[in-house]
């Protein structure tokens, strides 16, 4: 009973970890913050050409987002690996 109250807490606190890690992100003109619950927290363009033609905006977001992603999944799965490697 207790070891199940205690992964519960370990889990809980991994979430609460997770959504303390942020990375922000430029790429193809586009700014992105995102955290280790892999939410988007800010999009900015920085590049204000990306305005004028819709589907390069369409593909510079999909691009930056995609390797925003990659990153904090990197960056989740490097700072984790400390915290689960004596769970498993």
């Amino acid at each position: 009973m207790f070891d199940k109250l205690k992964l519960m807490k370990q889990a809980m606190d991994l979430q609460k970890k997770m959504q303390t890690i942020i990375i922000e992100k430029e790429s193809h003109g586009i700014f992105i913050k995102v955290n280790g619950k892999q939410e988007i927290l800010d999009v900015q363009i920085k590049d204000e050409s990306l305005l004028s033609k819709k589907s390069t905006l369409e593909y510079s977001f999909k691009e930056a987002v995609n390797e925003a992603l990659k990153q904090i999944q990197k960056e989740t799965a490097t700072q984790m690996q400390g915290d689960l490697g004596g769970l498993f």
